[in-house]
């Protein structure tokens, strides 16, 4: 996730800190502080209304779902550059 050269699904949402920040696996604080870590990619996919509705009625094979969703969303990546960099 932090090298940028691929999709990345953690197994769970990252944690929220009290403080806002959001933790990133693999990665310390001293890390970010000092700047090893200079920028994070946040990607969302959104679905269509069609796409939501049929994932809710039909039932797909793995590699289905993957060919659907494909065709039936979109997603929007941002690079953020991260204090100190």
């Amino acid at each position: 996730m932090l090298k940028g050269t691929g999709i990345t699904n953690l197994p769970e949402p990252p944690a929220l800190e009290p403080t806002g920040i959001t933790t990133i696996p693999g990665a310390t604080a001293d890390q970010i502080k000092s700047a090893q870590i200079t920028a994070t990619e946040i990607s969302i996919t959104v679905l269509s209304d069609f796409g939501i509705h049929q994932i809710r009625r039909r039932s797909f094979t793995d590699e289905e779902l993957e060919k659907f969703i494909a065709k039936h969303s979109y997603q929007y990546p941002k690079v953020v550059q991260l204090p100190g960099s």
